[in-house]
């Protein structure tokens, strides 16, 4: 088959979620020997073309040659250009706006079918009435919705229930890039990890009173926090306020082999979100073997079941939220055996894994045209 990918940002210089999970499948599929083209932005520092192998190109439309236009009419534009003179066999977007809208336009000039994965921010953030019409226009229009976990099929069900096809398939992830071994072995020094954007919607202001409570009971752990975003100076303030900033190490932003790195370091991964689809970094500490407490919101207890592969508790409630960080790092045995469990757990997001249900579904979408 020969695939269009349509994604907003793509790697190397955007490592978010939906960009890595992009990048898993294109070059899974290309493997497996299928002609995948992914259209996205432009990258100031790669090449408008890139390709990788003889079955992977990357194409980068430079904002130049369409200056006037902002991210949605970039992705239409792209998209609708460079579909005009290759003819791809199925149009796979990520997300449901602006790629799926650019992959639906795309898809009905041309007569060739559809799929869009959604991912957590089509169904979890709140948008203007443009978006929403949008939203509903691809839900409407799309040969197949792909969703990421239950709830997200749920939701979007809610959003427009005569969807045509819908599946759901979990996020991938490259088990290679993670040492699994046995029996995790964790650092004599007790500490915590978050990993994410530090925006308000990550609940990051909880994580930070409840850390208070933490070193009330357990005064040498330390707090990673990896990342950046608008929360930053707002959190900076609470922490100062709160007198715990000298145990947070404000890491900043790093490459992914980095995020790897902090998560062995850690003892427990904290992800205290009010809102979330299916969060790829909580599937990369479950490969690290690290022992997690996260919010029961969105796609996350679809990953986490509560004191088997982690310990989940209601979103804005430091307390709870204190109490189950204590109790991981209080009980040895008990990290242990979630640790186990998560290495055991994490092998079903396996990308090869995941690639081949992809696989399966594009390939029937594109044979019944």
């Amino acid at each position: 088959m020969r695939i269009a990918i349509i994604v907003t940002q793509y790697p190397p210089n955007y490592i978010g979620g939906t960009e890595l999970q992009a990048q898993h499948i294109a070059e899974q599929l290309s493997d497996r020997g299928h002609d995948v083209q992914v259209i996205t932005q432009y990258d100031e520092e790669t090449s408008t073309i890139e390709k990788i192998g003889n079955k992977l190109k990357i194409h980068r439309l430079k904002k130049q040659s369409f200056p006037f236009a902002k991210t949605f009419f970039l992705m239409i534009y792209n998209t609708l250009r460079i579909a005009s003179r290759i003819r791809y066999d199925i149009f796979l977007a990520f997300t449901l706006y602006p790629s799926g809208l650019a992959a639906i336009l795309a898809g009905k000039l041309y007569q060739k079918p559809v799929v869009v994965w959604g991912r957590g921010n089509d169904v979890y953030v709140k948008v203007n009435y443009i978006v929403q019409t949008i939203r509903l226009f691809v839900l409407m229009s799309a040969d197949i919705i792909v969703a990421q976990t239950n709830d997200m099929k749920k939701r979007f069900l809610e959003i427009w229930p005569h969807i045509k096809s819908l599946k759901i398939v979990p996020n991938a992830l490259n088990l290679k890039t993670f040492k699994m071994k046995k029996i995790r072995k964790f650092s004599s020094s007790p500490s915590l990890t978050y990993v994410g954007g530090l925006r308000p919607v990550k609940g990051l202001e909880h994580l930070i009173e409840a850390f208070r409570q933490v070193l009330q009971e357990m005064p040498d752990v330390k707090l990673y926090l990896v990342g950046e975003g608008e929360d930053k100076g707002r959190l900076l303030r609470l922490a100062k306020k709160l007198d715990v900033n000298e145990k947070i190490i404000w890491v900043g932003q790093v490459n992914h082999e980095k995020v790897v790195e902090y998560l062995h370091l850690s003892w427990v991964f904290v992800l205290p979100s009010l809102s979330e689809g299916l969060p790829n970094v909580l599937l990369e500490a479950m490969a690290c073997g690290v022992p997690c407490v996260a919010t029961a919101v969105g796609g996350v207890p679809d990953i986490i079941e509560n004191n088997v592969n982690g310990l989940l508790v209601k979103p804005e409630d430091p307390q709870l939220l204190g109490q189950a960080i204590i109790t991981l790092l209080k009980d040895e045995k008990l990290r242990q055996r979630i640790s186990e469990n998560n290495r055991k757990d994490v092998r079903k997001y396996d990308s090869i894994r995941v690639t081949k249900m992809v696989e399966s579904i594009l390939k029937k979408e594109a044979e019944s045209v």
